[in-house]
């Protein structure tokens, strides 16, 4: 189903041109280097809580810019979920307000596809929060958390 993820990253692209889109290759290079952008997770806490990218923090659905400081005013912060929908958007609205965001392309779903590294207790097998049965086709088996382990995961926790 790669190609129906891309399709929607093509749609995004056409929908918000407003909004950069980072690969995940690209992403990765600059983690490589050391060049470490903000990182953040658009997706719902319990989605968060099952695995993430690594030094990603969780935000929730109102954050506003101001909340990101104190930052250098041009270090990146690149925002994924789990496809890019809800990730385009936040990013859209922190650009409005003077902040350098950029959407992951393929978001959290393409970065577990081309098994680079996650953080998390679904960590380790390469799961992620399918976000529901629907968008879950988009991953492959090998990387959908469990219902039972995404059930387990989010009772050992409350959302900030």
């Amino acid at each position: 189903m790669v190609w129906l993820l891309n399709w929607i990253q093509i749609i995004l692209a056409f929908v918000y041109p407003d909004v950069p889109q980072m690969s995940a290759q690209g992403l990765a290079a600059l983690l490589e280097q050391g060049q470490v952008p903000i990182l953040l997770d658009a997706r719902r806490y319990e989605e968060y809580r099952v695995s993430h990218l690594p030094q990603a923090q969780w935000a929730p659905r109102d954050l506003e810019g101001h909340a990101l400081s104190p930052r250098p005013i041009d270090q990146p912060v690149v925002i994924y979920c789990s496809v890019g929908v809800r990730s385009t958007k936040m990013a859209r609205r922190l650009r409005r307000q003077g902040i350098n965001a950029v959407n992951l392309a393929g978001s959290i779903f393409q970065w577990a596809i081309e098994q680079r590294p996650l953080a998390g207790p679904g960590a380790e097998r390469g799961w992620v929060h399918p976000y529901n049965d629907l968008w879950g086709i988009l991953l492959p088996p090998r990387h959908r958390a469990p219902a039972h382990f995404r059930a387990v995961v989010n009772t050992e926790s409350e959302t900030p």
